[in-house]
């Protein structure tokens, strides 16, 4: 029954996650689900892979160099991170328990700069957003980094974008910017099993969206409705940490994929390629009152368009003795003015060459 009400609730989430750790997530309560118990080999991997978290965090510093303080952002996160324990080795992230984890090192006077180090597939969009807000909040209080040791896809990459900077190990991997949910028709495999199962229910739309038979156009358009919502929000809450555009994020950064860590830094997705030791490095630069890569990035290098664009406000200056600065609003209503302006500074010219 467990098992059951755990597929359940996997069901009915909007993912932020990596699609291959999601379908092997279903995979196996699938499985338990119907009664099939794992062997003893996957159980014997179940506890290695325990043993093995277990050990990383135990070698992973509480602080480094003293007033740095590292927060580990592992496996799939959900609000509650029991949901999925059991499946995967006791390695998720609780975004709540996170969340007052960080709000503590933000409250502690001896922690300077946070690190939080990210190793994981992205999760539930339930609970994530709002941890995105309070990374957010902490920009202009003390400086937090996010290293991606190993992997920072969707749920992951959505808190890390609200991060001033992001550095990844060379074999890291971040992105897979996204969001999805899965509908299940099991009209046939109950009809097979001869089960038939009636729903009563008050609400024109209370059983929209059930298992029993195919989605309708009208559900599948409202749950659409609802993983565009979802993903509007995600992108936009990277093009404000990335200091972008929300265009240039669903554009450039991916369209869903999980980009390595060379590729992720040429589409701006993070903002170097280092060793844990040396963003260590890095942040405790940034606490020395070196410059932010948040600001570095809000500037951003001059395109050839930006360029050209500011080169004819130049010579509408020379021309019509405006200001370059003048504001695109200002010269669109008074456009016809300057016209007449360039116009006539051009029958000065002409004279004055004669």
């Amino acid at each position: 029954m467990k098992k059951q009400i755990l597929l359940g609730h996997l069901a009915s989430q909007a993912w932020a996650m990596h699609p291959d750790y999601l379908t092997n997530l279903a995979a196996v309560l699938q499985r338990w689900s119907a009664g099939e118990s794992a062997g003893a080999d996957v159980m014997a991997d179940v506890q290695a892979a325990q043993e093995a978290r277990a050990a990383r965090k135990a070698a992973t510093p509480a602080k480094a160099t003293g007033n740095i303080q590292v927060l580990n952002l592992w496996g799939v996160m959900t609000q509650k991170a029991n949901l999925v324990n059991e499946i995967s080795g006791g390695g998720g992230t609780s975004t709540q328990a996170f969340t007052q984890a960080f709000r503590d090192a933000m409250a502690d006077p001896s922690v300077a700069g946070i690190l939080i180090d990210c190793d994981s597939p992205g999760g539930s969009v339930t609970g994530t957003p709002e941890l995105a807000a309070e990374v957010m909040k902490a920009r202009g209080v003390k400086p937090v980094y996010a290293f991606v040791n190993g992997l920072a896809a969707s749920a992951c990459y959505w808190v890390a974008s609200s991060c001033e900077a992001i550095y990844s190990t060379p074999s890291g991997s971040a992105g897979s910017i996204g969001v999805y949910c899965t509908h299940t028709d099991a009209s046939k495999a109950m009809e097979k099993a001869g089960l038939a199962q009636e729903f009563i229910s008050a609400g024109k739309y209370k059983t929209e969206g059930n298992s029993n038979g195919p989605l309708n156009p009208e559900g599948r358009a409202h749950i659409q409705g609802q993983i565009d919502s979802f993903y509007n929000a995600f992108t936009g809450d990277v093009a404000r940490g990335r200091g972008t555009t929300t265009a240039a994020v669903k554009a450039g950064y991916g369209q869903g994929r999980c980009l390595l860590a060379d590729e992720a830094l040429k589409a701006g997705l993070i903002d170097g390629v280092c060793t844990f030791d040396q963003a260590i490095a890095k942040l405790g630069a940034r606490i020395k009152g070196g410059t932010s890569p948040a600001a570095r990035r809000t500037a951003g290098p001059t395109t050839a368009a930006q360029a050209a664009a500011r080169q004819r406000q130049v010579e509408i200056a020379a021309l019509t003795g405006q200001s370059p600065t003048t504001s695109s609003t200002s010269r669109a209503a008074n456009s016809e003015q300057v016209r007449a302006r360039i116009a006539a500074r051009w029958r000065q010219i002409e004279i004055a060459s004669k």
